[in-house]
């Protein structure tokens, strides 16, 4: 373990950049430097399971006819061990269909390698694997879920080729923190990635950092990176980004909550006047005035 990782400080943690952000995230993985490919090495053979030998990488953009995912959402794509891919995603946001999207992705991913004069058998294994900062998928209280092709009623496996993976950082139970050397490599990375993001609960990450050569080498970059001014720049844009892209999100639900609110009253107003009450009674019960009422009125009529 490098000496400098050793001797790491919680004050020297809690003064980098966050690592859930697109440029900073991407300039720990893909770093021209040798800790960042064992960085990126290590990350990904802890999803998939199995030892990556090398790996090289290429950065992905959201296609164009999805942009909005370029709001909560950035990746990077890797091949490795002769041909197998992945692609890697920090999701801010899970959405409703998130199932739906990386069953697409990882589609994609699976086409893209090149079959012609191969067996079936020589086809390569490609890993789509998202970690989600913020609203779980599943929210079945477990962090890591895995998923590929399977007959649940016969409870038989494809044995396909891909794989679906979601590291869910918000089910990490705070509460419960593990010792770091009773926690699987998978949850070392959560919770790294996650206490990172807070800023809380650094003891653990120090632990962390120094019980797994990976995460190790991915602090290192992580300082390194935190100290150049055009990463530094770059991750104050996102964090604008990101702070406008939740309060649009949260101004299109207070609108929606207004639209369901103006629209009960509407509602109520016309129960009133099927009732027969009188203009003062519905404005006074539904505080419209007598204009809106009496357009209301007429609309019951001609309906």
């Amino acid at each position: 373990m490098s000496k400098i990782i050793s001797k790491i400080t919680i004050q020297a943690l809690r003064e980098t950049l966050d690592p859930c952000l697109d440029s900073v995230f991407k300039a720990i993985f893909t770093s021209k430097s040798p800790e960042a490919k064992e960085a990126l090495i290590s990350l990904v053979s802890s999803c998939i399971d199995r030892e990556v030998v090398d790996l090289e990488v290429r950065l992905n953009e959201p296609p164009p006819d999805f942009p909005e995912d370029k709001q909560i959402r950035f990746d990077i794509g890797c091949k490795f061990n002769d041909g197998e891919a992945a692609n890697i995603e920090m999701t801010i946001v899970s959405c409703k269909e998130e199932g739906v999207r990386a069953e697409y992705y990882i589609a994609r991913l699976h086409l893209m390698q090149p079959t012609k004069g191969k067996k079936w058998h020589e086809v390569q294994n490609s890993y789509q694997i998202s970690l989600i900062i913020d609203r779980p998928f599943v929210k079945d209280g477990n962090c890591v879920h895995i998923f590929e092709y399977y007959d649940k009623i016969n409870k038989v496996s494809l044995n396909g080729k891909t794989k679906i993976i979601f590291l869910e950082l918000p089910e990490v139970e705070d509460s419960k923190i593990k010792d770091v050397s009773e926690m699987s490599a998978k949850e070392r990375w959560i919770r790294f990635f996650k206490y990172m993001h807070s800023k809380n609960n650094l003891k653990v990450v120090k632990d962390i950092i120094e019980n797994e050569r990976g995460i190790a080498m991915a602090t290192q970059v992580l300082q390194r990176v935190s100290k150049d001014d055009a990463v530094r720049f770059q991750a104050l844009s996102d964090e604008k980004r990101l702070t406008d892209w939740w309060r649009d999100l949260e101004s299109h639900k207070e609108e929606a909550r207004d639209e369901g609110r103006v629209e009960g009253i509407i509602e109520t107003a016309k129960n009133f006047a099927r009732m027969g009450l009188s203009l003062k009674q519905i404005s006074e019960g539904t505080g419209l005035s007598t204009e809106e009422i009496n357009k209301i009125i007429e609309e019951l009529a001609y309906n």
